[in-house]
């Protein structure tokens, strides 16, 4: 967005200074060939500095306008998704919350483990087997909880679940 600001910035002044030196250029050169009188000159110029001011103050307004209404609806945009995502994050984090709670109070044991068969997930039923809480369980692989005899045993269910 910065650098977007400082190209628009950057924009608008070499646009204003190849208007502006245009327009004092050709008005001055206009000014000399048409009017003689070294009085009337000077009011011509301040008449036409009067009016360089005025159409430059509305040709920056009118480029400021339009600017600052595309980064208007530039920020809408991203207001916009940022809700969006914020709510898709909450729907996934009450979805995610309801399924722990489901598989917490299962009445089933289960577990997840990573390829080097370590717990990622036990819930409530599992780790109340071994009195533990799941958190406990969580990185531990099961030789560590139940013992080599036991390991041994579930491996072959393990590794075909």
């Amino acid at each position: 967005m910065q650098h977007k600001a400082s190209r628009q910035a950057l924009r608008v002044a070499l646009i204003y200074i190849v208007v502006a030196g245009a327009y004092i250029l050709l008005s001055n050169e206009l000014v000399k060939r048409l009017v003689s009188d070294p009085d009337e000159r000077v009011n011509i110029t301040i008449l036409k500095g009067w009016i360089f001011v005025l159409v430059t103050g509305y040709v920056l307004y009118r480029t400021l306008r339009r600017i600052l209404s595309h980064w208007s609806q530039e920020v809408e945009q991203r207001t916009e998704a940022e809700t969006a995502s914020r709510t898709a994050l909450a729907k996934l984090r009450d979805s995610e919350e309801q399924l722990r709670f489901v598989t917490n109070h299962a009445p089933v044991l289960i577990a997840q483990y990573d390829r080097e068969q370590r717990y990622q997930f036990v819930n409530q039923t599992y780790a109340g087997v071994f009195e533990l809480r799941p958190a406990d369980l969580v990185g531990k692989h099961p030789r560590e909880v139940l013992g080599e005899a036991s390991y041994a045993e579930v491996l072959p269910h393990m590794e075909t679940a």
